[in-house]
C-alpha cells in the first residue's frame, strides 16, 4: 500500500465492491495488529443475501471478544445478537439483489465498525483476505488495504505425518511483511524463526505445506490433548478412554507394585552465565545410537507438542523433543534421546547402567506400567 487510504475512500471502494461480489465470495477485514485471532468482519455472498458477521461474542470461537461497551455500540447501530445460525458472532444481512443505496449503507456500517467499534485510527490498521467458498480461489480487490495471506506448515520428523506432526507453523504475510509463528506447547501461537531457518536449510525436520482445514484439525487435536492431559490418569482408571485394557497379568490397574524412577534432565544445572553444566559421561560413538533409540522408542506416557531450544546451540531453531516415555522401571523426557544422539551426553549413571543391563532392548510395557509412570509425572 503506497498511498494511505482515508475512511471516506474506503467507504467508496467498499460500496463499489459490494455490488459486484460473486456468489460464494468471502471477504474478511482484519486488524493488522492481530490478523488471525483479533477483531474481524466477514462478508459472505450467498445467492439470496449478503451475510456479515463481526468478531466473537463468546469465548472459544476463534477471535477476540469485543468489550461489553463495544457490543452495546453494535446493538445500538442495528447489528443482531448471535443466534443459532450465527453462533458466537454479531451479524446483519442484506437481501440480494440489493440497490446501490443498500451497498452504500452496508459499506458505511463496515467503516464505522472498524473505526468506532474496533477502535482503529485509520484504514492502514486494517487488512483483508478474500476467497471463493466454492473452490478456494483467492481474490485480490482494490480496497487500498494490504492483503493477508496465511500459509501453514506441518513440521514432520521421520515418524510423523502432516496430520500428526511434531509441530505446526504458519506464515502470515501482510502486504510484503512476513510474520512467522509456531503453535506452542500451551496451545497458543508464538513468534518463531523456524520457517526462515528451514528456508536456509538449517532445520533437520521437513516443513510440509498444508491446507488451512488440516491446520485447524491439528490445532484442535493438540489443544484437546492439552486440555485432557491433566485428566489422563483418572480417565484411564475409570475406563472412559477407548482401547484401554481393564487389567493385566499383574492384576487390575492400580495393583501395588514398586513405582518407576524419574530420570534427571541432563541440562537442568546451569552456571552463572546460564550455560548447562553436564556431569554425566560422554557416550562412545557406537553407543550413541543404541542409547538414543531406546530412549526415543519406548512407550509414550505424556505427549508434549512442540520443541524446546537446544541449550548447547541456542542459534538453532526449537528442536529438542519433550515427550515423556517409560520402560516400566524408568520415566524420562525424550530430550535425553536428543542429547545422547547429537552430543553423546549420557543420561544419569543409574539409568545408563539400566539400559546397558538390558542390552538396549526394550521390554514389553503393559498398561498398568504406563499408568504408574503417568502418576509419577503428576506427583512431580
Amino acid at each position: 500500500m503506497t498511498v494511505e487510504t482515508t475512511w471516506g475512500e474506503l467507504t467508496v471502494r467498499l460500496t463499489g465492491l459490494l455490488g459486484r461480489l460473486s456468489d460464494g465470495a468471502v471477504l474478511q477485514l482484519h486488524e493488522v495488529a492481530r490478523p488471525v485471532d483479533g477483531y474481524f468482519a466477514q462478508l459472505w455472498q450467498r445467492t439470496d443475501r449478503l451475510v456479515v458477521e463481526v468478531s466473537a461474542a463468546a469465548p472459544g470461537v476463534g477471535a477476540a471478544r469485543l468489550p461489553a461497551e463495544r457490543e452495546d455500540a453494535l446493538r445500538k447501530s442495528g447489528w443482531s445478537v448471535p443466534d443459532v445460525a450465527h453462533p458466537g458472532h454479531w451479524w446483519r444481512e442484506l437481501a440480494w439483489p440489493a440497490p446501490a443505496a443498500g451497498h452504500a449503507e452496508l459499506a458505511a456500517h463496515l467503516v464505522r465498525l472498524a473505526r468506532d467499534v474496533f477502535g482503529l485510527a485509520s484504514p492502514k490498521e486494517l487488512a483483508y483476505q478474500a476467497w471463493s467458498s466454492d473452490d478456494g480461489r483467492r481474490f485480490a480487490f482494490d480496497l487500498g488495504l494490504d492483503q493477508i495471506e496465511i500459509r501453514y506448515y506441518a513440521r514432520v520428523a521421520p515418524d510423523d505425518t502432516p496430520d500428526r506432526p511434531s509441530g505446526l507453523l504458519r506464515r502470515v504475510r501482510i502486504g510484503a511483511v512476513d510474520h512467522d509463528e509456531a503453535l506452542g506447547r500451551d496451545g497458543q501461537w508464538r513468534a518463531t524463526e523456524t520457517v526462515e531457518l528451514a528456508e536456509l536449510g538449517e532445520l533437520d525436520d521437513e516443513l510440509v505445506p498444508i491446507e488451512a482445514a488440516v491446520a485447524d484439525r491439528v490445532t484442535a487435536w493438540w489443544r484437546g490433548l492439552v486440555e485432557r492431559q491433566s485428566g489422563t490418569v483418572a480417565e484411564r482408571r475409570s475406563g472412559t478412554v477407548a482401547e484401554r485394557k481393564p487389567g493385566t497379568a499383574d492384576g487390575p490397574v492400580g495393583h501395588d507394585r514398586p513405582g518407576p524412577r524419574l530420570a534427571a534432565a541432563v541440562d537442568a544445572e546451569r552456571d552463572e552465565q546460564g550455560q548447562p553444566i553436564v556431569r554425566t559421561p560422554r557416550l562412545a560413538e557406537p553407543d550413541r545410537t543404541a542409547v538414543a533409540t531406546y530412549l526415543r522408542t519406548a512407550p509414550l506416557v505424556a505427549v508434549a507438542y512442540g520443541f524446546d531450544p537446544d541449550p548447547f546451540d541456542p542459534a538453532r531453531p526449537e528442536i529438542v523433543p519433550l515427550h515423556f516415555r517409560t520402560d516400566g522401571e524408568w520415566v524420562w523426557s525424550e530430550s535425553l534421546a536428543y542429547f545422547a544422539q547429537r552430543y553423546g551426553i549420557a543420561p544419569e549413571v543409574d539409568l545408563l547402567a539400566h539400559l546397558a543391563g538390558r542390552r538396549y532392548q526394550l521390554p514389553a510395557v503393559d498398561e498398568s506400567a504406563v499408568i504408574r509412570a503417568a502418576d509419577l509425572l503428576k506427583e512431580g
